[in-house]
């Protein structure tokens, strides 16, 4: 999720102008970094709420969702918090707005809400493999009871394969292997079959010739593509 603007004071502008989307969201914003929750989370729905269809007003208005369910969260109404995360997903998926919907999830009871985190932690890291608010919902999903046996969906997981190989075929190396541990982490099974070219990103990375692969599970080869 983008950073908040810089911090203003939580009152109305001095100047006879009508508030606008951009002006309630940043009192709002100001509101949550103070700690007033129910007062944020009013003056972002006010934002919402203000007609107007310009691209400040758009922008503003994702904003104000994306932070009020940041809001929802912190007064433990999750299942509000996650219904604003997947209306914002609807416009722009960023990683950290995943990581939070995957947030919302975990705290709702239920398998499907388990699941359902698992997904969202799958996309975030999709769109940015190392991002930190993704790995570590990801760790709390794994902890809970069933959450180390979820894997990826074949379509999301060869997504995830094609876009790693890809990185490293045109030489972005560093990027290869941020996806390997991604799928690493999502996957593991799978991820052993690229363990050879994996080893042979990090030499490429470290001038030193790839050490044979010592040991593979049963039924899972090293790829020697």
């Amino acid at each position: 999720m983008p950073p908040p603007p810089p911090e203003v004071e939580d009152v109305p502008t001095d100047d006879d102008s009508a508030p606008t989307a951009t002006s309630l969201e940043r009192r709002a914003t100001a509101a949550f970094r103070k700690g007033r929750l129910a007062r944020a989370r009013d003056l972002y729905t006010a934002a919402l709420e203000l007609e107007g269809n310009t691209a400040e007003d758009a922008a503003a208005k994702w904003l104000a969702l994306s932070n009020r369910a940041a809001c929802l969260l912190r007064l433990e109404r999750p299942r509000e918090a996650e219904a604003d995360c997947r209306e914002a997903l609807k416009q722009r998926a960023p990683a950290n707005l995943l990581a939070l919907c995957a947030v919302a999830c975990m705290r709702q009871p239920g398998e499907a809400h388990l699941m359902a985190a698992f997904a969202c932690c799958v996309e975030a890291l999709y769109v940015e493999p190392q991002n930190a608010a993704a790995r570590r919902v990801l760790a709390d999903v794994r902890k809970a009871p069933g959450g180390r046996l979820l894997r990826p969906e074949d379509a999301a997981r060869e997504r995830l394969e094609q876009r790693m190989l890809r990185r490293g075929e045109s030489g972005r190396i560093g990027y290869a292997l941020a996806y390997f541990d991604a799928l690493e982490r999502l996957a593991p099974e799978d991820a052993v079959t690229h363990l050879r070219v994996q080893s042979c990103w990090r030499s490429a990375l470290t001038g030193r010739i790839p050490e044979p692969i010592q040991a593979v599970p049963t039924g899972a080869p090293a790829s020697l593509d």
